[in-house]
């Protein structure tokens, strides 16, 4: 009797570890998106991630789900020529980058489709070996446990996907620098109307210098050798446009940089 039940479920236990297989070597899909060459693909893995691979300056990786998959999303080549085609046709560059995301929704439910297809074809192949080619019901049965195994495997992902997971991904090749870049950005920028303000000062102030230097009278007695002594101006144009006003104010015979 246990012999039976062995026999009768083996061939739907081959199927599941079929297709767990083949999702493994054949979960990927490459497609065309605009000026992207584009390229998802599943793999099972020790801890549920998505990633985005950047060839070749590195990945973003995010623990967005529980289940032992991972799915990544890869960018193979950009065509530079259709690319700026296509911006320099759209009245925004943002518009058009906005757009290109609902294309990628698209793809990525073709890509899922995919991976249905791809479970449901191994369990029609699993059922052949086992059953022969005239047991037409149940390669059926077989078809049905593919495609349950592998929808259970995408279901869980998607009900326990944590898209906030990208709040705080990690970093991997030279994006390892990106949290650091950023943080400068983010505090450069909130800095700006701060700095801005500041050069404002700067620049009355140096308004009201030049005129006072433009108002000197020489402070040395005539026939003296008046010199003016400078230091670090690093081809600034403006000392040197400041140099001028003082030479001239105190009619300095010699400028000396060091």
């Amino acid at each position: 009797m246990g012999r039976k039940i062995f026999h009768s479920i083996l061939p739907f236990v081959a199927v599941i570890i079929l297709c767990a297989l083949a999702l493994q070597f054949f979960g990927m899909m490459e497609v065309r998106l605009g000026p992207l060459d584009l390229e998802f693909r599943m793999r099972w893995s020790s801890q549920g991630e998505t990633r985005l691979v950047l060839p070749p300056v590195g990945e973003v990786k995010a623990s967005t789900h529980r289940l032992p998959v991972t799915f990544s999303l890869r960018l193979n080549r950009i065509d530079h020529d259709l690319l700026q085609a296509e911006i320099e046709r759209s009245d925004q560059p943002t518009d058009y980058l906005e757009n290109l995301v609902p294309g990628l929704r698209r793809v990525f439910i073709m890509f899922l489709v995919h991976l249905l297809l791809l479970g449901m074809l191994t369990g029609v192949l699993t059922g052949m070996i086992f059953w022969g080619w005239k047991e037409y019901r149940r390669w059926a049965l077989s078809l049905l446990v593919g495609l349950v195994f592998t929808a259970s495997v995408l279901g869980g992902v998607a009900l326990g996907f944590d898209q906030s997971a990208f709040d705080n991904p990690r970093y991997e090749g030279m994006l390892e620098g990106a949290p650091w870049l950023l943080d400068l950005l983010d505090k450069g920028l909130a800095q700006l109307d701060i700095l801005g303000r500041k050069m404002e000062v700067v620049a009355g102030n140096l308004n009201r210098l030049f005129s006072q230097v433009d108002q000197l009278d020489s402070l040395a007695a005539d026939g003296a050798l008046k010199v003016i002594h400078v230091s670090d101006i690093h081809n600034n144009p403006a000392a040197f446009d400041f140099l001028t006003r003082v030479s001239e104010g105190f009619g300095a015979d010699l400028i000396i940089d060091t």
